[in-house]
């Protein structure tokens, strides 16, 4: 393993996310999920519907992308990884902790993580990949039960929520439909 890499890992341990222009920011010892770093602006929790199009793209600066972005997990399969290349537990105990903090932070169908469903259909692929990487730790087994329940959430919100159109007699599909897929 690179330096580099376990320097990515050593990172993500640290709340230290990089991405979307988004350049090495801290999120805190408590990462908020639902919160802007660049504006501080903080989303309200709330059934996923009941959001209107003004509350999740308010404007001035705020970029409900980087929390759906920091949502997609992608960093869980980072430390899967530094976990399969170096069997070091602080990088399996780090992927636990944040997904196990993520799932509690948003319950199902609440919050701004549960508006778009290509949102939840990319952490439901990358929760499936960074858990299949950290199979074999002692964590895996306590949180099997959760895991697989969160993940049968996903399935079930985007089976209700497909990103299709009507428009005339056509159906619209387009690089979100496919995401869900």
């Amino acid at each position: 393993m690179t330096k580099n890499y376990q320097d990515v890992c050593e990172k993500i341990c640290s709340h230290h996310f990089q991405f979307l222009g988004i350049n090495n920011i801290y999120w805190g010892e408590d990462i908020q999920w639902n919160t802007d770093p660049k504006s501080s602006h903080v989303w309200a929790e709330r059934y996923y519907m009941e959001y209107s199009a003004n509350e999740l793209l308010p404007g001035n600066g705020i970029d409900i992308k980087i929390p759906w972005e920091l949502s997609r997990l992608h960093h869980l399969v980072t430390l899967g990884q530094g976990w399969r290349l170096t069997q070091n537990t602080k990088y399996s105990n780090e992927l636990f902790y944040q997904w196990n903090d993520w799932n509690d932070k948003n319950p199902f169908c609440y919050g701004i993580n549960w508006t778009n469903t290509m949102e939840v259909a990319i952490r439901a692929v990358n929760i499936i990949f960074a858990m299949n990487l950290v199979k074999d730790t002692p964590n895996f087994k306590k949180y099997k039960k959760n895991i697989i329940n969160s993940l049968r959430q996903h399935g079930l919100y985007i089976e209700n929520n497909l990103e299709i159109g009507v428009v005339g007699n056509n159906i619209l599909v387009g690089n979100h439909f496919l995401a869900n897929i």
